[in-house]
């Protein structure tokens, strides 16, 4: 009888926390996973998915439009559930797998910055041209993920926070020249775990293909990369920079020095906030300094102005 009621008490804390979890429609684009605890959204998909008339009615609406940008799908950092603001933490498995039932086809995705992780075949067979994450959240993007005959990234970023890549998660398909992922930008000190030919072209593409990461790691991405053909490069270093292609801006006591995706502030105090933001307003990075002067590399994809917040201060800088 012990055991019986002492496995009973066991039992009930995964029951609660299912319980916790709801299927939900965010206005009418998202089909998601809402957890109620932890306010975090999942995207399972785009509601209503199987009809194209729809989905194309459907974006003539501004509430939709905001997600979907010349033929780009824009998964955001957050979205709005009742009266919550829910950070958008994962893309679950086949979300926007291209096929018999899913017929919308995606030429982009922007991943937003609180995502973690990216499902199994999430955007398999989809004819991607740009693969932007934002942010430094993302930590595992899943098996087949990208996979497709129809994938031609020219360069691909992967933040610092990435630690699993699955097998043929940006593989291009069989015997369909230059398809796949031609140059990786990596700013992770450690190199992601990978499954099996994550990266492989089964043509290659034409001319160089190159792997960009810190200088001192390049042995461990060769370890980890060693049979995609990668020439290995190390990332641009912040000493040395050269004038001629740098953007200086000043505000008061802060001095901005920005040369392609590093970005050196100094005048900062420890603790002082920092964001940076597009044109359009959304933050594209944030964290807090701990010395006088802060460096950050991240990845940005074509923008060449964005404005800086440190502390109080704004500050304009072109990013080249």
């Amino acid at each position: 009888m012990k055991k019986i009621v002492l496995f009973i008490l066991l039992m009930l804390p995964v029951v609660v926390l299912a319980s916790d979890v709801e299927h939900r429609s965010v206005g009418a684009f998202w089909d998601i996973w809402y957890n109620k605890t932890t306010k975090e959204v999942e995207i399972i998909g785009i509601r209503s998915y199987s009809s194209v008339s729809w989905f194309e009615e459907d974006l003539r609406k501004e509430s939709s439009r905001k997600y979907w940008k010349e033929g780009s799908l824009i998964i955001p950092a957050t979205v709005k559930v009742g009266n919550d603001e829910c950070k958008v933490v994962g893309i679950c498995d086949e979300a926007f797998f291209y096929n018999s039932i899913y017929s919308i086809n995606i030429h982009g995705v922007v991943i937003g910055e609180n995502v973690r992780y990216i499902g199994k075949s999430a955007f398999r067979n989809q004819e991607l041209y740009k693969i932007e994450i934002q942010g430094n959240s993302l930590e595992e993007i899943k098996s087949y993920a990208f996979y497709s005959s129809e994938l031609s990234i020219e360069k691909l970023e992967l933040p610092s926070s990435i630690k699993r890549i699955g097998a043929y998660a940006f593989s291009g398909g069989p015997n369909t020249p230059n398809s796949g992922v031609k140059d990786i930008y990596c700013y992770a000190a450690d190199p992601p775990k990978c499954g099996s030919s994550a990266f492989y072209v089964y043509k290659n593409f034409d001319g160089k293909r190159c792997c960009y990461a810190p200088k001192e790691s390049i042995d461990k991405y060769k370890d980890i990369l060693y049979n995609y053909f990668f020439y290995f490069i190390p990332l641009p270093e912040t000493v040395g920079i050269d004038d001629k292609k740098m953007s200086v801006s000043e505000s008061d006591n802060h001095r901005v020095i920005c040369q392609g995706n590093t970005i050196i502030i100094s005048g900062t105090t420890i603790g002082d906030p920092v964001s940076i933001y597009n044109l359009a307003g959304q933050r594209l990075y944030t964290s807090v300094c701990d010395k006088g002067t802060t460096t950050i590399s991240i990845p940005f994809f074509d923008r060449n102005l964005v404005i800086i917040k440190v502390g109080k201060k704004t500050i304009k800088c072109n990013l080249k």
